[in-house]
């Protein structure tokens, strides 16, 4: 790791060196001799060692080792709480499934509601007793006529004259009723 970091230093610190941007760099370049200096061109390896020995070079190093720590750091807190978002995103989708599942039954509830709201009306409860009230009539009205052709005797038309008679009078009570 450190050959690799000083040539990639070596380069950005010569770049700033020919641009004028590390003083320090160049005060330590001011100390050296001509033949040092010499040297220095000559051979890419001494320049590469001597760039990786300035003090810019070993706090450019520190700090981005540190950030390079803290990069780490940051990337294993996402990776731990990857799986805490992967369970709420879970928890959540659950939850919307069972919303929409309470909404659907919630919407078939009050349909039926409201049907029963319609059949339960006191309009359509008095409409129903009088059809009912009616049919009644008419079913007794039936059975007088089939004991005046004959067709029934008269404990058979007693028994289902008054039963009918009965339910008709009944409907017609609860509509009276219904009315006031």
């Amino acid at each position: 790791m450190s050959a690799r970091w000083d040539v990639e230093w070596h380069k950005v610190t010569h770049a700033q060196l020919l641009d004028g941007c590390c003083v320090g760099a160049m005060a330590e370049l001011a100390s050296l001799t001509r033949p040092d200096l010499e040297d220095l061109l000559a051979c890419e390896d001494k320049l590469t060692e001597f760039v990786a020995t300035l003090p810019q070079m070993a706090a450019a190093r520190n700090q981005c080792d540190q950030l390079a720590a803290q990069n780490e750091a940051i990337a294993k807190a996402s990776l731990e709480r990857s799986n805490e978002y992967e369970r709420s995103r879970d928890a959540t989708i659950r939850k919307m499934e069972e919303l929409n599942t309470l909404r659907t039954k919630f919407e078939e509830m009050t349909v039926a509601q409201q049907v029963a709201s319609e059949k339960l009306a006191p309009g359509n409860i008095q409409e129903s007793l009088l059809i009912c009230a009616v049919q009644s009539e008419e079913e007794s009205e039936k059975i007088a006529e089939n004991f005046l052709q004959k067709r029934i005797d008269v404990d058979a038309f007693l028994g289902e004259y008054l039963e009918k008679r009965i339910v008709s009078c009944t409907f017609l009570t609860y509509i009276i009723i219904f009315l006031f």
